[in-house]
C-alpha cells in the first residue's frame, strides 16, 4: 500500500449519515436536493441585525421594535418575528385570505425563531402577548384575547380534543356544553425542540400528531377515533404556529426523514443573532409598552376585508422577484431555488401583513410595495435555513462539500472539468467519498427544473 493510499484511509472524510441518507434516497426529490446543496454553500453569518430596513415608521412593528431596543440587549429579530406572527393571528381568527391569480391563501404562518439561552424570547412573548390583548378589550371586537392563542396539549388526545372542540355532556349522555374549538388560533410552544421530539418518538405521547400536522399544513381534513369509539374531526384546520428554540437543541432534533418526507421545508425559520450591549438596560421597565395596545387598536380596526387581492401590478412585481431568484439559483448560485418556491405562498402572506402594518387595512388591493419588502426580508429566512442545514450536516461534512465547490471553481476558471479523481488527489479523500461530495456540489448548478407546488395545492 502506497503513502498516499496509507494517508487517505487515515483521513477519511465521510459525508455526514444524514447527509448521505438524503442524497440516496429515491424519494427526495431532485430540486430539493439541489436546494440543500445551495443552502449548504451559501455563507451565512449571523450579524448584527438592521431592523429599520424592515420596519415602516410609525407602525406598530417600529415602535414594538424600538422599544425593545431602548430597552432591552435581546436580539431585536425576536421582536420582529413575534409581532408579525401576532397580527396573523388577528387575520386568522377573523378568517382572512389573499387572493393572488385566483388562488386563495390562508394567513397561516409557521415560524421558528431560534435564539441562544437567555436571549429574552419569553420576556418579548410575554410583553407584545399583554399589550395586543390590551387592544383588543378595548375594542368591543369580537374577537377575545382567550380566543388568540394555544399553548400545546400534552397528548395526541388532548390535541384533538382541544382542536376539534369538545361535547361536554351529563350522566344521562345529554350534551350540556360544547367547548369552543382551538381552530383558527395560534399554537405557541416555547421549547419547540422538546415538541417536535414528542411529536416523532413513536413511543411518545405526541406521535399521532406528527401525521395530522402535514395535513394541516395543506389544511386537509384531519380525523382521530377516541378510546370510546367516537371520532373527532377538523374539516379545514387552520393554525399558526409559533415556536421558539436554541440553535443547538433543535438542530440536533431534526433527521433525514423530515428533510425526506418535507416536515421540515414546512417551517419559516428565523435565526436571531446576537444579543446586544446591556449597558444602561439593568432593569427592563413594566411597561416598556406602554401604549402600544393604542397603535395595535388602530391597526385592527382597519382590517375590513375577508379577502385581500394581489394587484396585476403587485403579481408583476412577485413574478419579477421569483424570476430575478431563480436566475441567482440558477446561474449565481445565490439562493436555493426549490426552497423560495417551498415558502411562495408564505410571501404573500407576508405581503398582507406588511399592508396591513402601512395601516392600508381598508384597501383591499395589495400594493406593489409589499412585494419589495418581502425581497428585502427573503433573504434573512434563506440564511437563516442555511445555518440551520449546516449544523444539522455536520461541520467537517459542509467544509469538505464547500471545499470541493471551491476546487471546481478554480479549475473551472481555467477551462479544466473536475471529476472525482481530481477531489481524490487534492482533498486526499477516499474515491467513494469524493464521489459523494463532488455529486452533491454539481447539482447546485443543476438545471432544477419546475418547482415543487405547495403539498394539497
Amino acid at each position: 500500500m502506497s503513502k498516499s493510499t496509507k494517508r487517505i484511509k487515515k483521513k477519511r472524510q465521510q459525508m455526514d449519515r444524514k447527509l448521505k441518507a438524503v442524497l440516496d434516497s429515491t424519494t427526495v426529490e431532485k430540486e430539493d436536493k439541489q436546494a440543500i446543496s445551495q443552502l449548504l454553500l451559501m455563507d451565512p453569518k449571523v450579524k448584527q441585525w438592521d431592523g429599520q430596513r424592515y420596519t415602516p415608521p410609525g407602525s406598530v412593528l417600529a415602535e414594538i421594535v424600538s422599544r425593545f431596543e431602548q430597552y432591552t440587549e435581546a436580539p431585536l429579530e425576536i421582536a420582529f418575528a413575534m409581532t408579525l406572527q401576532f397580527l396573523a393571528t388577528i387575520l386568522i381568527r377573523k378568517g382572512v385570505t389573499v387572493c393572488a391569480a385566483g388562488n386563495m391563501i390562508e394567513v397561516a404562518i409557521w415560524l421558528i425563531v431560534l435564539a441562544e439561552s437567555g436571549a429574552s424570547k419569553s420576556l418579548i412573548q410575554n410583553h407584545i402577548k399583554r399589550s395586543l390583548e390590551a387592544a383588543l378589550k378595548m375594542l368591543a371586537d369580537e374577537i377575545k384575547p382567550e380566543d388568540l392563542f394555544w399553548d400545546a396539549p400534552q397528548t395526541t388526545a388532548e390535541f384533538m380534543y382541544e382542536w376539534a372542540g369538545k361535547e361536554e355532556k351529563d350522566h344521562k349522555g345529554k350534551v350540556t356544553n360544547v367547548q369552543p374549538s382551538m381552530n383558527r388560533r395560534t399554537l405557541i410552544v416555547d421549547e419547540a425542540t422538546d415538541f417536535f421530539i414528542g411529536l416523532k418518538d413513536p413511543k411518545g405521547f405526541l406521535y399521532g400528531m406528527y401525521r395530522n400536522f402535514l395535513l394541516a399544513y395543506s389544511h386537509e381534513k384531519i380525523t382521530h377515533n377516541t378510546r370510546g369509539g367516537g371520532k373527532l374531526e377538523i374539516p379545514y384546520p387552520v393554525i399558526g404556529f409559533l415556536g421558539m428554540a436554541t440553535p443547538g437543541r433543535f438542530c440536533k432534533q431534526v433527521t433525514e426523514k423530515d428533510i425526506e418526507g418535507g416536515f421540515f421545508w414546512r417551517w419559516a425559520i428565523l435565526r436571531a443573532g446576537e444579543r446586544r450591549s446591556m449597558i444602561g438596560k439593568a432593569i427592563f421597565p413594566s411597561d416598556m409598552l406602554s401604549g402600544i395596545e393604542k397603535t395595535w387598536e388602530i391597526l385592527i380596526k382597519s382590517i375590513k376585508h375577508k379577502t385581500y387581492i394581489v394587484s396585476d401590478m403587485a403579481l408583476e412585481k412577485f413574478k419579477t422577484m421569483f424570476d430575478d431568484l431563480a436566475i441567482k439559483s440558477e446561474r449565481d448560485n445565490e439562493f436555493p431555488g426549490a426552497y423560495v418556491r417551498r415558502i411562495s405562498w408564505t410571501l404573500h402572506t407576508l405581503a398582507l401583513l406588511y399592508h396591513i402594518i402601512l395601516g392600508r387595512g381598508a384597501e383591499q388591493i395589495i400594493c406593489p410595495e409589499a412585494y419589495e419588502w418581502v425581497e428585502r426580508l427573503l433573504p434573512e429566512f434563506n440564511a437563516s435555513v442555511s445555518l440551520v442545514l449546516q449544523q444539522v450536516f455536520g461541520s467537517e461534512t459542509v467544509g469538505t462539500l464547500q471545499k470541493v465547490d471551491r476546487l471546481i471553481r478554480s479549475r473551472a476558471a481555467r477551462g479544466l472539468p473536475t471529476t472525482a479523481r481530481d477531489v481524490v488527489y487534492s482533498l486526499r479523500i477516499p474515491t467513494k467519498d469524493a464521489r459523494d461530495f463532488l455529486q452533491l456540489v454539481q447539482m447546485k448548478d443543476a438545471d432544477a427544473g419546475p418547482f415543487p407546488a405547495r403539498p394539497g395545492e
